[in-house]
């Protein structure tokens, strides 16, 4: 449920930053540090169930 919910708000962020930026280049590094951050999140996310779940 927070996971759920956490991912919208960041696609709100996601949403108002290339409302706000005309730059092309600034949009593409942003998406590319959060893409990181994202798949990090998500991969260490999964992590924790996997070991939840095994425990």
């Amino acid at each position: 449920m927070d996971f759920a919910s956490s991912a919208v708000e960041f696609q709100e962020v996601v949403q108002a930053h290339f409302s706000n930026t005309p730059h092309r280049n600034l949009n593409l590094s942003f998406w590319l540090s959060n893409i990181r951050l994202v798949i990090l999140c998500t991969f260490s996310f999964s992590i924790l169930n996997i070991m939840l779940c095994t425990w």
